[in-house]
């Protein structure tokens, strides 16, 4: 997630607003996988890439993809991870 975040925020025009997609959806085919794919997750490589790209940047977002398939924890996730971090 930070690599392909990265990538966007040097390919992305800065005047251009950006939304990078965490996963919300649990049809992995493996229990294991939601948690290798979670929002916190996502949210922290997002956070990761931020800081590494060395200066502030402006209307870069988190979205829950697909949201209408996001439960109550990725929710939870998606407000302690990327709205309110501790």
């Amino acid at each position: 997630m930070a690599r392909q975040t990265e990538l966007a925020l040097h390919t992305v025009p800065e005047k251009t607003g950006l939304l990078i997609g965490a996963p919300a959806y649990h049809d992995h085919g493996g229990p294991f996988l939601d948690a290798a794919e979670s929002v916190a997750g996502a949210a922290e490589g997002a956070r990761l890439a931020l800081t590494e790209h060395g200066r502030p940047r402006h209307r870069v977002g988190l979205a829950l993809y697909v949201d209408f398939a996001a439960t109550e924890t990725d929710w939870k996730e998606y407000r302690t991870a990327w709205l309110r971090p501790g």
